[in-house]
């Protein structure tokens, strides 16, 4: 459901940026922290039931850094992202079991802007992402090997920014990566990885 309300946004954003005031226009650079909630562990175990649950993540603190130039109404952008290593450990059947999910990202965007005013702005972005999720056991590791899969997906985001002096922005963002691929054992599953992040950016 978030998916859908960003992807709409996003479009929303992208159709009326050409009728508002001019945005900004240069390049920029970043960065940012904020929360990612993922579905990478919940995937992974969703077929076996704990006999003594010890930790299982969902969210984590994650960050990225970034930079691009906008044209004005449009622009491009790219990032690296480090959205959290997830763990998860318990006992199944009287055995101690502990792994980690581990997932950064690169991502390339065209983006969108919307000025308000002087200061605030609407901002998206349309995209891919090349996730690499690196998977590590550490306990009943039989069949489960450590492995590292990368895999390139679709990704969007949408923020608002607020500019008080002239070369320096501060933004809120909501991004979303669908899909993203990794081993666990035998299995090949997919994953989804939402961001809500509060940075700072120099504008040149």
């Amino acid at each position: 459901m978030r998916f859908a309300y960003a992807v709409s946004a996003a479009a929303i954003l992208f159709a009326s940026a050409s009728a508002q005031a001019d945005p900004f226009k240069g390049g920029y650079v970043g960065g940012a922290v904020g929360r990612v909630t993922s579905n990478v562990v919940s995937k992974a175990y969703s077929s076996y039931t704990a006999d003594s649950l010890e930790r299982k993540d969902k969210r984590k603190t994650g960050y990225k850094v970034y930079g691009g130039y906008s044209f004005g109404y449009v622009g491009v952008e790219g990032g690296y992202y480090d959205l959290g290593t997830y763990r998860y450990s318990g006992y199944f059947s009287g055995s101690y079991s502990s792994d980690k999910f581990a997932s950064k990202a690169v991502g390339l965007f065209l983006t969108g802007n919307h000025a308000l005013s002087e200061s605030f702005g609407l901002h998206g972005k349309l995209g891919a992402a090349r996730v690499t999720t690196r998977y590590t056991c550490s306990n009943l590791c039989t069949n489960f090997p450590d492995n590292s899969e990368s895999s390139i997906k679709p990704a969007l985001g949408i923020g608002v920014s607020w500019q008080p002096v002239k070369h320096f922005a501060v933004k809120l963002d909501f991004e979303t990566i669908r899909g993203a691929r990794y081993q666990y054992g035998p299995a090949s599953l997919k994953a989804n990885y939402d961001m809500l992040s509060l940075g700072a950016e120099v504008r040149i």
